[in-house]
């Protein structure tokens, strides 16, 4: 009788074990279901930064090969001028597009 008592109460004590470990699985599973649905999110959020850093990087590219191409007319010329002044233009919006870019690496450096 003593036995069955013993055997009964480790039965007991095993289910309660073994609820427990149960309630703690179901917790790591909702954990790790909830970190990859954010890890999900970063990756889609950091590939949408990437094409936008991309797309940048190509117009800046673009745009200093264009003001390389550009042959500037002999001095005091008219069409010098305008050259001149498109060849600032385009300087300026490049340098805009660069700080743009290191504003996004340091985005997705503190994100990462």
């Amino acid at each position: 009788v003593e036995g069955l008592r013993r055997q009964g109460e480790s039965a007991a004590a095993l289910g309660l074990e073994c609820d427990h470990l149960r309630r703690q699985l179901a917790e790591a599973q909702g954990e790790v279901r909830a970190r990859t649905a954010a890890t999900g999110q970063l990756r889609r959020e950091l590939g949408v930064q990437r094409q936008y850093l991309a797309s940048s990087l190509t117009q800046a590219a673009v745009l200093e090969s264009a003001v390389r191409r550009a042959s500037p007319q002999p001095e005091g010329d008219e069409a010098h001028a305008r050259v001149e002044l498109e060849l600032k233009a385009c300087r300026l919006h490049i340098a805009a597009i660069n700080e743009e870019n290191e504003s996004l690496r340091e985005q997705l450096a503190r994100r990462g």
